[in-house]
């Protein structure tokens, strides 16, 4: 099931009184990674910086490259591009704009390190594991759907209590 019909049938089900394991508000402001962007830097938690550019047209000063693009909706590292110059970013805004609304709607990001990135996963107050994933050798991407590698790791309690952080 996808991202946004599961959101929906939550939602549905929740305003019925249905209990779900995730309430549907909780997976359609995850699933909005905007929306979970400023959710995370309202709580205080550290953030990778992020410019959000809603059209082809929008203006893209001050941004240092590489830079990552993507799509405030969507996973697998499906549609994320990486921009090294103004002209790549400005070709990848006007490739989007012939799409479907919601995809005019970008995401762009400082390409930090090698690509590696960490995960911790939390039910309700604990955190139960955590895990790094790093980039195939064929990809910049750590995205296990597009080769990268992921592993169980244990991060530093810090890394665990800013996960739990309300």
């Amino acid at each position: 099931m996808s991202h946004s019909k599961a959101g929906i049938i939550a939602r549905i089900l929740n305003i019925h009184g249905v209990r779900t394991i995730n309430k549907g508000l909780a997976i359609e402001n995850s699933w909005n990674k905007a929306i979970a962007i400023s959710t995370l830097v309202r709580a205080g938690i550290p953030t990778v910086p992020t410019k959000l550019l809603f059209s082809a047209s929008a203006q893209h000063d001050g941004i240092n490259y590489p830079i990552i693009v993507k799509p405030i909706h969507g996973s697998w590292g499906r549609l994320v591009s990486l921009a090294g110059s103004t002209e790549d970013l400005t070709m990848l805004l006007r490739h989007k704009a012939v799409g479907e609304t919601y995809m005019r709607i970008s995401m762009v990001q400082p390409f930090i390190g090698d690509g590696t990135d960490y995960r911790v996963f939390v039910i309700g107050e604990e955190a139960v594991a955590s895990m790094v994933r790093r980039p195939s050798n064929d990809d910049w991407r750590s995205n296990v759907a597009r080769g990268g590698v992921a592993q169980a790791v244990r991060l530093g309690d810090d890394a665990y209590e800013i996960a739990i952080k309300p």
